[in-house]
C-alpha cells in the first residue's frame, strides 16, 4: 500500500475538529433530552414539549451534516471548504446547546400563560391569606373614659328623631314670554302711489311718441317747418331715454320706496321684483328703446332734408325726392332705418299703452 500524501493527511487532520464538535453536540443533545420538563415552571406544556423536541431533533440534523461531510471528503472536492463550513456550524450549535445545558438560555412562556398564572396564584405574602383568629368569648366592649356615663336611676335621654328630609317642591317653569309677531306689512298703498306716478309719466310719453310717429311719417317741405319737427323729435327722444331708464330701474325704485315706508329689506326686495314683473317694466323698457331709435333715424333723415332743402321735394308718400345722386344716397341710408321703425309703430305703441 502507498502511504497517504500530504494533502490527504491535512484533509483528515482538519476533519478531526468537526468530528469532535459533532460528538460534543450529540452529548449535549442527549443531556437536554433527558432533563425533566419545565412545564410546571412556565405554565405551558405544549411550549416546553416543543422546546424538548427541538433539542432532540438537533443531533439528527447534525448527523445529516456529518453524512454530507463524509461524502464530500470521499469525493475529494473542496475538502477544506467543507470542513471549515461544517466546523463553523457545529461550533455555533455547540455554543447554543451549552447555554441551554448551563441554564443561561431559558424558554420564555407565552403571555397568556403568565397572565393566567398571575391571576390564579395567591399572593406571595402569606399574611394576606391568613385569616385573623377570633376569640371564642369576646369581651364586652368598654366605652371610652371620655364618654359620659349615665347615673343610676336617671333615664338616658334619647336623641330626637329627625323627620326624613323631603325634596323641595319644584316650582313650575314659567313658559317663555310670547313675543307678539308684527303684523304683515301692507305694501299696497306704497305700490299704488308708485303705479299712479308711473302711469302719469307713461301716458305723457305715450302721447308724445304717438305724435312723433305721425311727424316722422310726413316731413315738411320748408325750413321753418323742418326746424319745428326736428325740435319735436329731439324732445321725444329725450323722453324716451328717461322712460327707458325709469323702467330699467323700477325694481330699485320700488325697493327704496317700500323700505322707506317701513317694510323689512328682504321682504321689500321680493315685493319690488313682483311689482316690476306685474307692471311689465322690461317690455315697456324695450318699447321706449324702439321709440328712441325711431326718433334718432327721423332726426338724421330730417336733418339731411333741411340741409339740402333747395335740392329736395316732398312726394305724395311723404318722402324726400331729389335728382342729386349724393343727396339721394344719404337720404336712402337714413330713410331705411326710419322705414323699419315706422313699420313697428303699432306694436311699440301697444306695449306702451296696455
Amino acid at each position: 500500500m502507498h502511504p497517504p500524501s500530504a494533502g490527504q493527511r491535512r484533509a483528515f487532520t482538519i476533519v478531526v475538529i468537526p468530528c469532535l464538535l459533532a460528538v460534543s453536540m450529540i452529548v449535549m443533545g442527549i443531556i437536554l433530552a433527558n432533563r425533566p420538563s419545565a412545564a410546571a415552571n412556565t405554565g405551558s406544556t405544549a411550549y416546553n414539549s416543543g422546546f424538548k423536541s427541538g433539542a432532540t431533533f438537533g443531533p439528527i440534523v447534525l448527523a445529516v451534516f456529518m453524512v454530507w461531510l463524509a461524502s464530500r471528503i470521499a469525493e475529494r472536492r473542496s475538502q477544506a471548504m467543507a470542513n471549515f463550513a461544517i466546523g463553523g456550524i457545529l461550533l455555533l450549535a455547540n455554543v447554543a446547546m451549552l447555554m441551554n445545558v448551563l441554564g443561561l438560555a431559558k424558554p420564555v412562556p407565552p403571555r397568556s400563560s403568565l397572565a393566567g398564572a398571575n391571576q390564579s396564584s395567591p399572593s406571595r405574602d402569606p399574611s394576606f391569606n391568613t385569616p385573623v383568629p377570633q376569640p371564642s368569648n369576646p369581651a364586652p366592649s368598654t366605652p371610652p373614659a371620655s364618654a359620659p356615663q349615665p347615673s343610676p336611676g336617671r333615664p338616658i335621654p334619647s336623641r330626637p328623631v329627625l323627620p326624613p328630609s323631603q325634596p323641595a317642591p319644584q316650582q313650575p317653569t314659567p313658559a317663555p314670554a310670547q313675543i307678539p309677531s308684527a303684523p304683515p306689512f301692507d305694501a299696497a298703498p306704497t305700490l299704488a302711489a308708485l303705479t299712479a306716478e308711473l302711469d302719469e309719466k307713461r301716458a305723457k310719453f305715450l302721447a308724445a311718441a304717438t305724435q312723433a310717429y305721425a311727424t316722422a311719417a310726413k316731413p315738411k317741405a320748408f325750413v321753418k317747418g323742418l326746424d319745428e319737427q326736428i325740435q319735436e323729435l329731439a324732445d321725444v327722444k329725450k323722453q324716451a331715454a328717461e322712460f327707458e331708464a325709469l323702467a330699467q330701474s323700477l325694481v330699485s325704485t320700488a325697493w327704496d320706496r317700500l323700505k322707506a315706508a317701513g317694510m323689512p329689506s328682504h321682504e321689500a326686495h321680493g315685493a319690488a321684483m313682483t311689482f316690476s314683473d306685474s307692471y311689465r317694466a322690461f317690455e315697456r323698457q324695450v318699447a321706449a328703446g324702439e321709440v328712441a331709435r325711431m326718433t334718432d333715424s327721423a332726426l338724421d333723415y330730417f336733418t339731411i332734408g333741411r340741409d339740402n332743402i333747395k335740392k329736395v321735394t316732398v312726394n305724395a308718400q311723404g318722402r324726400f325726392a331729389t335728382r342729386d345722386r349724393e343727396v339721394e344716397t344719404k337720404l336712402f341710408h337714413a330713410g331705411a332705418g326710419l322705414e323699419f321703425a315706422l313699420r313697428s309703430k303699432a306694436e311699440t305703441l301697444r306695449k306702451l299703452g296696455d
